[in-house]
């Protein structure tokens, strides 16, 4: 996301290994940022005690651990950067803020007790996007593999690294009652008839029907998703948008030399930075830096 220097900003950036939430509040008129972590029992707490959002988060700020940065002072122009390149889990301060925080703490927690039950050790969280639930070596050499991806609030279903099928969840607190509470290793690595299917249909359609190109602060394309499900593309584009994503959107023509609907962009609270159309998916975005590294925890 980048920094919009004409206001204050409040992002917030769970670490779920630790358990505890960072809130980062930049006053923009002060070059002022001030540092808060807290835990899931602070936001029951106040919950339990503000009807208010206003209320909540200044009660927040009293009893969490805080503190201030200027600039020149360590720390300070880390944070900035972090604020124009790091995608937060939840801007601005609001009860909907509150619960999706709580619900990436909740999310931890069940998968640390997963992982611990399955494996004898914690989850690692280092990437939110792909945090793995296991993986098995089915026969003829083919590897399956589950992640859950806790921004997007789905689990993917990988077979040897390629998407077999993803289950797509309204909210991250649905994916948690209804998945990950009820997590079992066996159960994740048979495979699942929902991503068959969804692996056969994608086999019969060709070609994708758009992609996303995720920018960083300067503006240049570090990672894209290729789409071959409308409704998958629309959901995922709307969600990061929410988040205050930096990001492009490509839209492919299909043998007939048509796209999918823009209508699309009128349902949008957020626009991406631009609009794009190409003939083919074969043909790679101009401006990709090599690809992040597939996320492999060691077991």
């Amino acid at each position: 996301m980048s920094v919009d220097t004409s206001k204050e900003i409040d992002v917030f950036y769970p670490d779920l290994n630790d358990g505890k939430i960072q809130w980062v509040h930049y006053d923009t008129t002060q070059s002022l940022v001030e540092i808060c972590v807290f835990n899931k029992e602070t936001i029951r707490a106040v919950n339990a005690a503000c009807w208010d959002a206003t209320e909540a988060f200044q009660m927040i700020r009293e009893v969490s651990n805080r503190f201030l940065l200027r600039p020149g002072m360590d720390g300070y122009e880390d944070t900035i950067i972090r604020m124009r390149s790091d995608k937060p889990a939840a801007i601005g301060c609001s009860y909907l803020t509150l619960d999706r925080l709580e619900q990436f703490l909740e999310a931890g927690e069940l998968l640390n007790s997963y992982c611990m039950r399955e494996f004898g050790c914690k989850a690692n969280f280092s990437d939110l996007r792909k945090v793995d639930l296991g993986h098995k070596t089915l026969e003829r050499g083919h590897t399956l593999r589950v992640y859950a991806n806790l921004e997007d609030c789905h689990i993917g279903v990988y077979l040897d690294g390629k998407i077999l099928g993803m289950r797509q969840f309204d909210s991250l607190r649905e994916m948690n009652y209804t998945v990950l509470s009820e997590l079992s290793f066996n159960d994740l690595t048979q495979l699942p008839e929902w991503a068959v299917a969804q692996h056969t249909d994608m086999k019969k359609q060709v070609n994708p029907v758009a992609r996303i190109d995720y920018l960083d602060f300067r503006g240049k394309v570090v990672e894209h998703t290729e789409y071959m499900d409308e409704t998958a593309f629309l959901t995922d584009l709307k969600n990061q948008l929410d988040c205050g994503v930096s990001l492009c959107v490509v839209l492919y023509r299909d043998q007939n030399g048509k796209t999918i609907s823009r209508a699309f962009l009128n349902d949008l609270d957020t626009l991406p930075k631009g609009l794009f159309v190409e003939d083919s998916s074969r043909r790679k975005p101009q401006t990709v830096s090599p690809k992040r590294k597939e996320h492999e925890p060691a077991r």
